[in-house]
């Protein structure tokens, strides 16, 4: 706990700082942010008093929202902008974490110090491990910093892999376990930014691995005639997954099998 308070104390002192204060104070007035912040909504104070504010906080996501909810005259692309200047003069303070990048970021927005997200918060992880959203990183070098030539493979693997976990060498799979338990709501805002609900992966349900090696058999031998089919099916699977089989089974089966694999 001495650590943990050490920690905050590092944290006030931070903030507190003319340095931080005083860029704190252009970035407001540069992307006409209130004075004295936004207010905080019910839903962040709920957030609070649940000590989950991670899952409606995370870095450099919903700043867009917090814009447009509050009229703000910033246009969506620059909230970009926003995170690379927090960016800049945040990655001075020397624990680089995610549960402290929200702190810096809710003070920018909202001018309140929570520490409430260090309460469970374990100071052993710290620099181990950090979620970033990679597809989101490939888009905004791309049209920001004028790389029309990054690579295309980039491209590609960020649009499959979209969040990505960045790992410390010295990380164990304790930490690293720990860590996606103790993020995992924030990393699953992140990832349904980008689930596609019309996606054959996420149709997909978990086969029984027997049925499906019946269905490949069927599937195989599909130009037999159902009854020799049939036979054939009852002699090489047990009676428990054939003992719904008949004829129009069989051929309910070969077009499932046939859509699944065109």
């Amino acid at each position: 706990m001495d650590r943990l308070n050490k920690l905050k104390n590092a944290l006030d002192d931070f903030i507190d700082s003319d340095y931080f204060q005083t860029n704190t104070k252009l970035l407001r007035k540069e992307f006409n942010i209130p004075k004295n912040g936004f207010p905080i909504t019910k839903k962040m104070k709920k957030a609070i008093s649940q000590n989950e504010l991670e899952s409606i906080y995370p870095p450099g996501y919903l700043h867009k929202k917090i814009l447009t909810k509050y009229k703000n005259k910033v246009f969506p692309n620059n909230v970009f902008l926003i995170n690379t200047k927090i960016n800049k003069f945040i990655e001075k303070f020397p624990i680089d974490d995610m549960s402290i990048d929200v702190i810096f970021r809710i003070y920018i927005f909202h001018n309140k110090k929570i520490y409430k997200l260090l309460d469970n918060y374990d100071i052993d992880e710290i620099n181990l491990c950090r979620i970033e959203d990679f597809k989101d990183i490939t888009a905004m070098i791309k049209e920001y910093f004028y790389e029309p030539d990054i690579p295309d493979f980039l491209i590609r693997k960020s649009k499959d892999y979209p969040i990505i976990l960045k790992l410390h060498p010295e990380i164990s799979q304790r930490d690293l376990i720990s860590y996606i338990k103790r993020n995992w709501k924030v990393i699953k805002t992140l990832l349904d930014q980008y689930k596609d609900k019309n996606s054959k992966l996420s149709k997909t349900r978990t086969r029984n691995p027997d049925i499906q090696k019946r269905n490949d058999f069927i599937y195989k031998h599909r130009n037999l005639s159902r009854k020799e089919l049939s036979k054939l099916v009852r002699g090489n699977f047990p009676d428990n997954i054939t003992q719904s089989i008949d004829y129009a089974s069989i051929g309910k089966i070969i077009s499932l099998e046939k859509k699944r694999r065109s």
